[in-house]
């Protein structure tokens, strides 16, 4: 990057705060790893529980508009959405699925067996990386992708990736991944993906709430999923990616062999603007 080079911002919407970080690649040297430059907390306005994420997309708007005013030179945005902010569903492959509209069809259905008749309203990208036997589908509101496009509509920083959370985990980790028998365990503050990865590939998943115990309650949800999964798929190694939670420790004695992941506000601001799975 030369030192005339515009900057890759990351921001991070959650249902509580917006967080921006800038790629700290500065005059041609450096890792090109991000750096929180901000963090604002989201006002909850009427209306609201209804659609969670509006006031999230107002705050970042105002964020995007001061950022536009300074005398930096911005680049590219990727947006990482909180996992409250998306539904997951797996999509069993098959051979006799031969199309992209038979394939779309069938990702619908999946979701729509999940969160019902909602879901045929649902903006949706699967993920075309995955070649086991099921595929990640997701799915987020299309008012709330719009709202995003519509922030940077006309601003200096262009909107380059949408990433959910989940999405953002695999894409951060994806070569690492891609070769594990693991439990992922996808962490943020009140919610909890574990996908249960078989040769890097997901063969189960599972979106649940999340108390401020998060640790004790993670070890209950994997002892629940590793009875219900098949047993020749479970694996004892269990892979925690944790953000906007506070730092707990596991009880000892468990059955698990449980490691840190950095979450996806540390990865490279290339791999952040590039990612194999993305909303946008």
């Amino acid at each position: 990057m030369s030192r005339w080079s515009p900057e890759a911002l990351q921001f991070t919407l959650t249902p509580t705060n917006v967080r921006v970080a800038r790629s700290s690649r500065h005059f041609g040297i450096g890792s090109g790893r991000y750096s929180d430059i901000g963090n604002r907390i989201v006002p909850k306005s009427a209306g609201a529980e209804s659609q969670p994420w509006r006031d999230a997309v107002t705050t970042m708007s105002e964020i995007v508009r001061i950022l536009d005013g300074d005398s930096t030179r911005h680049g590219h945005a990727t947006v990482i959405l909180s996992n409250h902010f998306a539904r997951y569903a797996l999509m069993p492959c098959s051979e006799l699925i031969d199309d992209d509209n038979e394939e779309i069809l069938l990702s619908r259905h999946c979701l729509r067996e999940l969160y019902g008749n909602a879901a045929e309203q649902w903006e949706l990208r699967i993920d075309p990386e995955r070649r086991g036997p099921a595929k990640l589908v997701c799915a987020v509101e299309p008012e709330l992708l719009e709202g995003l496009r519509e922030v940077f509509a006309g601003s200096s920083i262009r909107l380059a990736s949408i990433q959910p959370r989940l999405m953002a985990v695999c894409n951060r980790h994806r070569q690492f991944l891609g070769s594990q028998d693991a439990w992922l365990a996808v962490v943020e503050a009140g919610s909890l993906c574990l996908a249960l990865l078989q040769h890097g590939e997901i063969v189960r998943l599972r979106h649940v709430r999340l108390g401020a115990a998060w640790a004790a309650e993670l070890v209950l949800a994997l002892d629940r999923e590793n009875l219900l999964a098949d047993p020749g798929a479970t694996s004892r190694n269990v892979f925690v990616a944790a953000a906007e939670v506070q730092a707990q420790q596991f009880p000892s004695g468990l059955p698990w062999v449980i490691s840190a992941l950095d979450p996806p506000e540390q990865q490279d601001a290339d791999t952040a603007r590039h990612g194999n799975s993305a909303m946008a």
